[in-house]
């Protein structure tokens, strides 16, 4: 049976042509394993069951293929939260966190407020702005019910289903 070293080593080889070799790979072990990066860190002589190795090479294999990591996960790390996506939205890119930043600098803590997401997607944009803004208000809208679901369960997810 294989090491978390050695699977990792066999990852970032077959990754070598994306942006984040090392990171994907790990991140991918982590999911499969459920072992957190310290954990990996600190055993990197851990022998994973076979079956979880193959799995693991499956998604690698997937991820080479050009399929984002967010997607094969099923997760999205965001502003410390994580939220769910699908093949129904969009992964955030980087200016959406700028977007996010902007929109609180906007909306005061203290200030009860409403605001609207169009195209809301997963709903990272408006969740997070009603987490870190527990006076606000938002109306999430999208054309997509697939992708409404989706903002729906991650609203549910972040407590903040009632101000949505």
């Amino acid at each position: 049976m294989p090491t978390a070293d050695l699977l990792l080593k066999e990852a970032r080889a077959t990754l070598s042509r994306v942006d984040t070799p090392a990171l994907d790979a790990r991140l991918l072990l982590q999911h499969v394993t459920g072992l957190s990066h310290a954990e990996l860190v600190a055993e990197p002589d851990m022998v994973i069951p076979e079956g979880v190795a193959t799995r693991f090479r499956g998604l690698v294999a997937r991820r080479a293929d050009g399929e984002p990591v967010s997607r094969i996960m099923g997760t999205r790390e965001f502003y410390g939260r994580t939220f769910r996506v699908t093949p129904d939205v969009l992964d955030p890119r980087p200016d959406t966190e700028v977007l996010v930043d902007v929109a609180l600098q906007l909306l005061p803590a203290e200030c009860a407020t409403r605001f609207l997401d169009l195209g809301t997607g997963s709903g990272i944009i408006a969740v997070t702005v009603l987490a870190e803004r527990p006076k606000a208000e938002a109306v999430a809208v999208d054309l997509s019910e697939a992708a409404l679901a989706v903002a729906s369960e991650n609203a549910a997810v972040h407590a903040v289903s009632a101000r949505l």
